[in-house]
């Protein structure tokens, strides 16, 4: 291969190419930096959800999950799927007791039973262990870090060794000898060797010349032997006896055996401390011939202690991002076992993913323990999965092939008969789309602000979905699911969390649908439907932007901003309505001589102007009509923030001289509920007093305002946003284009606070609020009809 390299540049140089060449390089490079990673580093430390796929495996559980517990690295949830007609749940949780334990559907195979336990996991990172696996205490630490320092890494992969150590025995005779293979076996503890010199022959081991520096030949047979405190009789079968045997790593023996006395050997730790580990898997490569096991069968050196890419992955022990699964299980099911983490690989690198190998990640497996290697299931297992990868990897032939073996009727003649039936069901299922759900993407850099836009996203997008639909919600950092939950009140045991710390338009193409909620975002979309969420419409919006998305307004006034500042787009108005919820009718009875506010306490951005409220309210004072009327101002407040603190502490002051006013700042739910009840009056002042030409200054939607008026208040609103939108919808409230005419208006409002028809303010309410809620999915259901 030198030689044409160098003949090439050679040529290249004689015809004056070579510095264009080089430039060309170098361009090709830069541009390859400069491509972002597919997901970028990970920054956080994210759950890791450990699937365990048991067939009956309650001898191995014990050792597989006690390691798994072992882990030095905390965040992990721990399911185990249990194939077979075993009841390991008992064992599982008397190891794991935080453990979940998941009885299959019937012997689904391997692919389909991680499956199972994808559904039910929550983590990030998907770590598979097979049962006859365990795991060293750093493994799952050590995997993770792959995913630290690499963007693209889709698949981190360890060092998987065998179950035990090794040690390498030399059979040597003056004359040509066997052993008997199946005796040797049956003989072990740990049913695992290595024919390192000789020839198989049937069942036996036969030995061949082994050409000495002396000159003297010698017959020899090379075993590799598990250190599994067994002791093993080799019989020789031939025309001579073994003369001697050297255990080749550590201590040297020798030991003649005349006269064809059969040989003894103790495979004690003891009697062999050099013994050393022997390679399972160090990644997989791949050949004309398909994947392979690298390092298979050798000894655990330094050639396998060098981390990197490799083709492919061993589905034994993995550590799978979530994110390269989203519109996919983890195995394709029909492959029921052997080749799904083949597949899996390659779909992987069809993306422009990687897969990972971490030499410093140790695993140990007893390997092919479910289903004996070289038995005819086994082999009919492995032959079908084959044939199946080659299909879906686009090989050549590979259709013919795979057409020819399903059309046999006795392919399955090797397999139990309920075995059987479960594959002829999974062949129907080769090379078609699986039926499911859609996959939804709802993405936010700002999750953990919890304000008003991520509970109109989440309401929306819950709303909106389907039972069967995957949920996904995005950030480009760490955010906390539950609590989210928790603050806005919504069940997301459905919904997965990705953190894509490099979020790009290309990923969102694996989504059906994508909704962008994030504020003056210019991330683009390439998924087949794709939405974005405007509260506030920014000027600096990208023109690809306007093609990709279409736009879902918070308001007519947001809308008609939008128009004015990015000209023509496709939209519609769908207020944020699905977040807020409906009251009971009975709370129309209680209404006091009261008015509420509800606003964020801040007077930066569209602030709620609490100390014009406050003035408006007060220019009331010494007015007997008014002497039994009181002011309630809620409103969440960040005591960290010096400007916010400033601000309420001028209100607070501002306040002190009317006793009818009261400050609840950061006040409980409940109180606010109760508040909402009794007040006849909402009033809100966002807007006041700012630019028109400035809509970031001004109140979009106003959910505050929808909330009191089910809860039967009466709303005095700034004439200018979406609240003023809101009283024209409900044909209840009054508007103010000014601080005198908000003046007026609010005493007018509390003279005839009397006779307002709560009541009827509520129905008009509801009915908007059912009205909105059915349009973005009467929209979608159009959509999907034309597409």
């Amino acid at each position: 291969m030198n030689v044409y390299i160098r003949q090439f540049v050679i040529e290249l140089r004689r015809n004056g190419l070579w510095f264009a060449f080089k430039k060309a390089l170098a361009f090709l490079y830069l541009r390859a930096l400069a491509r972002p990673p597919k997901f970028g580093l990970l920054t956080h430390d994210p759950l890791i959800s450990v699937i365990v796929v048991s067939y009956n495996s309650q001898e191995d559980l014990p050792a597989c999950l006690s390691s798994i517990k072992q882990q030095s690295y905390p965040k992990l949830e721990i399911i185990v799927v249990e194939n077979g007609t075993s009841d390991t749940r008992g064992l599982v949780e008397s190891i794991v007791p935080e453990a979940r334990w998941l009885r299959a559907p019937g012997n689904v195979g391997f692919a389909a039973g991680n499956n199972v336990g994808l559904e039910a996991s929550r983590g990030e990172l998907i770590a598979l262990v097979n049962p006859d696996a365990r795991l060293d205490d750093e493994c799952l630490f050590e995997l993770l870090c792959a995913f630290r320092l690499d963007g693209n890494v889709a698949v981190a992969a360890p060092k998987t060794r065998f179950w035990t150590r090794f040690v390498d025995v030399h059979l040597e005779s003056d004359a040509a000898f066997s052993i008997s293979s199946a005796e040797l076996e049956s003989q072990l503890n740990y049913k695992k060797l290595f024919i390192r010199q000789g020839r198989v022959d049937g069942a036996s081991i036969e030995s061949r010349v082994e050409d000495r520096r002396d000159g003297v030949a010698k017959h020899a047979v090379v075993l590799r032997l598990p250190m599994d405190e067994s002791c093993v009789t080799l019989r020789a079968i031939g025309s001579s006896a073994i003369k001697t045997f050297t255990t080749a790593v550590g201590a040297s023996v020798h030991q003649p055996s005349e006269g064809g006395i059969p040989l003894v050997l103790c495979l004690r730790s003891q009697d062999h401390p050099g013994a050393g580990w022997v390679i399972n898997n160090a990644g997989t490569g791949l050949r004309r011939e398909g994947p392979f096991d690298i390092g298979f069968g050798e000894e655990d050196d330094f050639r396998y202690d060098t981390r990197g890419k490799v083709a492919a992955f061993c589905g034994c022990v993995a550590l799978i991002r979530r994110a390269a699964l989203v519109g996919r299980p983890i195995f394709r099911p029909e492959f029921f076992a052997y080749y799904e983490d083949s597949e899996l690989s390659h779909h992987c690198s069809s993306l422009g993913y990687r897969v990972h190998y971490s030499p410093r990640a140790i695993a140990y497996h007893k390997h092919s323990v479910s289903s004996s290697e070289g038995s005819p299931l086994w082999t009919t297992l492995v032959q079908r999965s084959r044939l199946i990868y080659e299909f879906y990897r686009g090989t050549k032939g590979a259709k013919e092939q795979l057409a020819s073996f399903l059309g046999k009727t006795d392919r399955y003649s090797a397999v139990p008969s309920g075995l059987a039936e479960t594959l002829k069901t999974y062949d129907a299922m080769i090379g078609q789309h699986e039926a499911g759900g859609r996959t939804i993407g709802l993405y936010n850099s700002y999750w953990n602000t919890m304000g008003g836009g991520e509970a109109h996203a989440l309401g929306l997008t819950l709303a909106t979905a389907r039972p069967e639909d995957e949920i996904f919600l995005i950030s480009e950092s760490d955010f906390d699911i539950d609590e989210l939950g928790r603050r806005f009140g919504y069940d997301l045991e459905r919904c997965r969390k990705l953190v894509i710390s490099t979020m790009t338009r290309e990923f969102t193409a694996r989504f059906d649908i994508f909704v962008n909620s994030t504020f003056r975002s210019n991330l683009g979309s390439l998924a087949k439907q794709s939405f974005y969420i405007v509260s506030f419409p920014h000027q600096e919006i990208r023109k690809a932007m306007l093609k990709d998305y279409v736009f879902l307004h918070n308001s007519r006034f947001t809308q008609s901003w939008a128009e004015r500042l990015w000209g023509p787009n496709r939209g519609l108005v769908v207020c944020p309505t699905f977040s807020v919820a409906v009251p009971a009718p009975s709370v129309y009875a209680k209404k006091e001589k009261l008015a509420l506010s509800i606003g964020r306490i801040t007077n930066r951005g569209h602030g709620k102007n609490q100390h014009s409220i406050i003035e408006a309210f007060r220019a009331t004072a010494g007015d007997p009509d008014y002497a039994d009327w009181r002011l309630c101002l809620v409103g969440g407040f960040d005591h960290r923030d010096a400007r916010d603190a400033t601000y309420l502490a001028r209100i607070t002051q501002m306040a002190e001289g009317d006793p009818r006013i009261e400050l609840l700042p950061n006040c409980p739910r409940a109180m606010v509920n109760d508040l909402l009840a009794n007040s006849a009056i909402y009033i809100h002042a966002a807007g006041l007093g700012q630019p028109e030409d400035k809509p970031e200054y001004h109140e979009h939607f106003g959910i505050a305002p929808l909330e009191a008026c089910l809860f039967g208040a009466w709303p005095v609103v700034y004439a200018k946003g979406g609240p003023a939108d809101l009283v024209k919808d409900l044909a209840a409230g009054d508007t103010y284009r000014d601080f005198d005419e908000f003046v007026v208006v609010l005493r007018s409002a509390m003279q005839k606070a009397a006779a307002i028809n709560h009541e009827a303010v509520a129905a008009s309410a509801r009915a908007f609020r059912a009205g909105n809620d059915t349009r973005f999915q009467s929209y979608l259901a159009e959509t999907a009809k034309r597409t």
